[in-house]
């Protein structure tokens, strides 16, 4: 399965759209929340691999595949994201604990294609990855 593809161009969770085609995230008034790219980059592959651990090799080939310290990046841009969400107590993205080779982040919030009625819910099931609905 190629995890870069998007399968919708925005999905909203919380108080929050993730909008890929614009390579946005504005709040409910509108306000954008900056993110640098690599970033924005993770949070577009976490929320679109919703409920699916996803681990540092992964993450490192479709964020940072040419960093130096790819741990480092990895983690800025975690730490990027949970600002930006105001998510330090780590509801919206997750990580596994350690293990000797590897540590997985899963995206944990319900997320929705924007255009999707408020009451529906969708998320990508582990087993099923074409249960989102694209907009």
């Amino acid at each position: 399965m190629d995890t870069t593809t998007p399968q919708a161009a925005a999905y909203r969770f919380g108080r929050f759209t993730l909008d890929l085609a614009r390579v946005a995230l504005p709040g409910d008034g509108g306000a954008e929340q900056p993110l640098p790219p690599k970033s924005f980059a993770l949070l577009g592959l976490l929320v679109e691999n919703a409920g699916r651990p996803l681990d540092r090799d992964t993450i490192v080939a479709a964020v940072c595949p040419d960093a130096a310290a790819p741990d480092e990046a990895i983690t800025e841009c975690v730490r990027d994201i949970r600002k930006a969400l105001g998510d330090e107590a780590q509801r919206l993205l997750r990580a596994a604990p350690r293990s000797p080779r590897c540590r997985s982040r899963t995206w944990a919030a319900t997320r929705r294609p924007a255009g999707s009625p408020t009451g529906s819910p969708r998320t990508r099931s582990p087993t099923s990855p074409t249960s989102a609905t694209s907009t």
